[in-house]
């Protein structure tokens, strides 16, 4: 495959056979062989007007999308944008002098095509894969979840439907000592377990499956998707936060957050914020925000990605 074929607007190109076959190369030579793929399906997201068609596939007990790169991306915040960000400065009370304290600087920056998981997950969870309801088949990392298979079955069995082959009457959350299980489909439970680990310990984990946590420059592209405006969806905030941001990518980027959601550097992106966050508050929504330092990794989330690169 060639690079460009992994880069915007060349990828939106390529049929969907093509891009199928990428997808599935792709899914084989970046990420461990340990983690079988469960599932694909092809994607079309459409968002202010743009459409990208790609594939997800369910890895480990996630999904991840192929999230096309881009050369000669802008990101940080533009000071000479006043003009446009007039009726921001007035909703909130912040001069611009704040804005470029808070915000990471302008910058061009190439970003490679990444596998991306299309939900962040919650610092203090590792998630294992998935099991079926019916046929109690796990799916995802099998060593880690030889440990916790017992405590699983166990939670299946005495608080599952009466009809294994019913698709309602499952909870969709049980928990016991350190297991987690969200109900993931109609079939299927989400295997995570507790963990109370170190960023360091989290990476290392992350690493022996070809993943890690996005840099801030991939950060911030997964979460503005190239757009040069203060938010994802412009430079105003609507009357009403919806629960979930609009994304260029078709992530899900709730409004409603523990915490920071955590990259490979030393600094925060993001805070601890409500449904309706004050003006002030919601800047923290901005992919360009940052504040320094680590944070508390009991709230915080991350979101794994496994980048695409040539040699």
């Amino acid at each position: 495959m060639a690079v460009n074929d992994l880069t915007l607007p060349t990828w939106n190109t390529l049929d969907e056979a093509r891009q199928k076959f990428i997808f599935q190369q792709l899914t084989r030579y970046f990420l461990s062989p340990l983690l079988s793929v469960d599932d694909i399906r092809p994607l079309t997201v459409t968002f202010f007007g743009q459409t990208l068609h790609t594939f997800e596939a369910m890895i480990g007990g996630e999904w991840l999308r192929l999230v096309p790169g881009m050369p000669n991306v802008s990101l940080g915040f533009a000071a000479d944008q006043q003009g446009q960000l007039a009726d921001y400065l007035g909703q909130s009370g912040l001069t611009m002098q704040d804005l470029s304290h808070q915000l990471s600087p302008e910058r061009q920056v190439d970003i490679p095509a990444m596998l991306v998981a299309t939900r962040a997950t919650p610092a203090s969870e590792e998630i294992l894969g998935r099991v079926s309801l019916t046929t109690r088949i796990f799916k995802g990392n099998h060593m880690a979840y030889a440990a916790v298979r017992a405590q699983v079955l166990a939670l299946m069995d005495r608080h599952g439907s009466l009809d294994p082959f019913s698709q309602s009457g499952w909870p969709a959350t049980l928990t016991s000592e350190s297991v987690i299980l969200r109900l993931a489909s109609a079939h299927h439970y989400q295997v995570s377990i507790s963990k109370n680990w170190q960023k360091s310990e989290l990476q290392k984990a992350l690493s022996y499956f070809g993943f890690r946590l996005p840099t801030q420059d991939q950060f911030e592209y997964l979460q503005g998707g190239g757009a040069t405006s203060l938010f994802s969806f412009g430079n105003t905030l609507p009357a009403d936060m919806p629960r979930y941001l609009p994304n260029r990518f078709g992530l899900t980027v709730p409004v409603t957050r523990s915490g920071s959601e955590l990259i490979q550097e030393a600094m925060q992106k993001s805070t601890p914020l409500s449904a309706q966050p004050t003006a002030k508050e919601a800047l923290a929504l901005s992919p360009f925000y940052q504040l320094a330092g680590e944070g508390n990794m009991g709230p915080a989330l991350y979101r794994r990605v496994a980048t695409i690169t040539m040699d």
